[in-house]
């Protein structure tokens, strides 16, 4: 029942759809049109702010004379003759929606620099060079001068440092760097989505030092005829412990002729970021006292946010290299014999850092300038490992060995960046940048610091290091 009772109720409802549409077709003619969106000529809608709408009509029309008010009698005036007044022919008013700038013949973006509020660029690319100057890892000796000293009446060994892992002083190296963003969609709160992604390195830091010994150190062995002297270079490591003696250390690394460290670090830094941009302020419609309208974009302070995925990987080697050469003579001072020594440390450690990354962004707008700062964090996990090579020989003490350390751990780091960012736009799509950037990564092995000067050192890899870059960028915007 309650069925039959449905389907008659909607179907009353539809007769009374129906009827209604008949009546209205019937008041309003036959020249009668589904109501729906009015449609404008497409060359005539831009995009602009939409601050004010004004309806013009498109022709002018003629009004009967009968429709024409007549003025009341009471006035006093006389009835005018019936007059044919410019009005629509038609009661369809066939005319479309102006903005209000357009009526003042200006166009959606700033006539200043192509910018402003109605601005969104399908596609962004960013191409820069990078100089970066980056520090030096924590200080650790690696090279003494050794030498004696007369302390109470006694001859006493010790060592002075000459070199350590600090001792490479890196000079600035160039690299590249790009940004591709693209406009996806219009979000809440009137913003706007870009997907973009981020790539910079290629930035390589070599340095080298070297240090030579300064006297020759002697000793005598045997006795009588068959005394000879023996003597080596004055370079020692901290294998070598001055309470213990010159003769404590490793052959092939201490009583040295020449100690060299090497250092190469390298970088590269990918990401993918889902940017999110606030809408500005409307732009302003300025009147010039040549009579004409121009559109300005407003100066002020915008921001913009950002969340990604952020990969970040620090490869490093660092190379401690010792040659030397005993000699020995007899006991009328004639050099009889002389053995090279050499020793070798080899370290190389990578860290390959992925977490997820947080960026803000501030700049004060000024038309064709721009200027501010840009901050982000990344919390992360760091895949780090090392690998050491420790070889030595020295024929003397017969001293003779070659081991493998390796080792590889996954820990937390962190790492942060701030830019001091500006622009200056040359034309609408074309844009110069420049900016001086800082970041620091923590938590990281750096190869220096893998070093160990032990007689039995273990395989475990370093990774409380902290690096620290900062220098210039220069690049080119293009906009579409």
């Amino acid at each position: 029942m309650c069925g039959k009772n449905g389907c008659r109720l909607i179907m009353g409802l539809i007769s009374l759809l129906a009827i209604a549409c008949w009546a209205q077709g019937q008041q309003l003619g036959g020249d009668i049109r589904w109501p729906g969106a009015p449609e404008y000529p497409p060359s005539r809608i831009r995009q602009t702010s939409f601050e004010s709408e004004r309806i013009i009509p498109s022709q002018p029309n003629e009004r009967l004379a009968s429709e024409v008010p007549e003025a009341p009698p009471e006035i006093g005036l006389e009835r005018l003759p019936p007059q044919n007044l410019p009005f629509p022919e038609s009661a369809v008013n066939e005319s479309y929606p102006l903005l209000e700038e357009e009526l003042m013949g200006v166009g959606p973006f700033c006539d200043l620099c192509g910018h402003g509020a109605n601005f969104r660029p399908d596609w962004y690319i960013d191409q820069r060079v990078t100089i970066w100057h980056r520090s030096r890892p924590r200080r650790m000796r690696t090279s003494g001068l050794g030498g004696f000293a007369t302390v109470d009446n006694e001859q006493v060994f010790y060592t002075t440092g000459v070199m350590g892992t600090r001792s490479p002083s890196f000079d600035v190296a160039a690299g590249y760097g790009a940004t591709l963003r693209h406009y996806l969609r219009p979000a809440r709160e009137n913003t706007d989505l870009y997907l973009e992604g981020i790539y910079f390195g290629f930035n390589t830091w070599r340095q080298a030092r070297d240090v030579y010994a300064t006297q020759r150190l002697s000793s005598t062995i045997g006795s009588g005829a068959n005394a000879q002297t023996v003597t080596f270079g004055n370079l020692f490591t901290p294998y070598t412990d001055d309470r213990q003696g010159m003769f404590s250390g490793i052959g092939g690394f201490d009583r040295a002729d020449h100690h060299q460290l090497y250092y190469e670090s390298r970088l590269h830094n990918v990401e993918v970021n889902l940017r999110i941009v606030p809408r500005g302020r409307p732009d302003r419609i300025v009147l010039l006292p040549n009579g004409h309208w121009r559109r300005q974009c407003q100066p002020g302070i915008y921001g913009t946010y950002l969340v990604g995925i952020r990969y970040f990987t620090l490869q490093e080697q660092c190379n401690f290299l010792a040659e030397g050469a005993t000699e020995y003579f007899d006991s009328q001072g004639n050099p009889t014999q002389q053995v090279s020594t050499w020793g070798r440390y080899d370290v190389d450690t990578y860290n390959e850092m992925l977490g997820l990354q947080f960026g803000l962004d501030v700049k004060y707008r000024q038309c064709t300038v721009e200027w501010g700062a840009e901050c982000k964090v990344v919390p992360a996990i760091n895949f780090a490992g090392q690998t050491s090579r420790i070889r030595a020989s020295d024929p003397v003490t017969g001293t003779s060995f070659d081991v493998l350390l390796r080792d590889r751990e996954d820990d937390v780091a962190l790492l942060g960046e701030v830019s001091v960012v500006g622009y200056y736009h040359l034309r609408p799509n074309l844009s110069l940048r420049a900016s001086w950037d800082m970041m620091w990564a923590v938590g990281v092995a750096l190869a220096p610091e893998q070093l160990k000067f032990h007689p039995n050192p273990d395989n475990r890899v370093n990774t409380n290091g902290i690096v620290y870059y900062q220098g210039l960028s220069l690049g080119l915007i293009w906009q579409r």
